[in-house]
């Protein structure tokens, strides 16, 4: 099955006449990933280093786009029962007792408008998709 929603996904997102890769985020990425972050305010909220590590340790998502080799973007997402400090993060935790968190999506400007945004989100969605279906067996 788990077959079955990666081929849904490629079938529902990808655009195959552009050749991206999403990949986990490892350690070696965070200074890129910071980099672009920082390219992108004021649309999404300055971040230090530490705090990307921070991110790397506790996000349940955190997806990088490569285009010929090069990070354009990301998405970082938490779900619930994270003991994050952010205001908006609080308030989605005292209003809901189940949610999918996006901390920040960046694509980097030249690579906008290209659909890579809603691909990082459709992803994340077959990824819940995918691990409540797992726990329901």
């Amino acid at each position: 099955n788990t077959h079955l929603w990666d081929f849904l996904f490629q079938l529902w997102c990808v655009d195959l006449s552009i050749r991206y890769e999403l990949l986990r985020v490892k350690h070696k990425d965070i200074n890129f990933i910071l980099e672009l972050n920082q390219d992108a305010l004021p649309a999404v909220g300055t971040v230090t280093l530490e705090k990307m590590e921070y991110f790397l340790d506790i996000a349940d998502y955190f997806k990088l786009v490569k285009f010929n080799n090069i990070i354009i973007g990301f998405l970082i997402a938490l779900y619930q029962n994270k003991d994050y400090k952010s205001i908006n993060y609080k308030l989605f935790k005292r209003k809901y007792s189940s949610f999918i968190y996006i901390d920040r999506v960046v694509i980097a400007l030249e690579y906008q408008n290209n659909g890579l945004g809603k691909t990082l989100y459709s992803h994340l969605c077959f990824q819940k998709i995918k691990q409540i279906e797992l726990h329901a067996k």
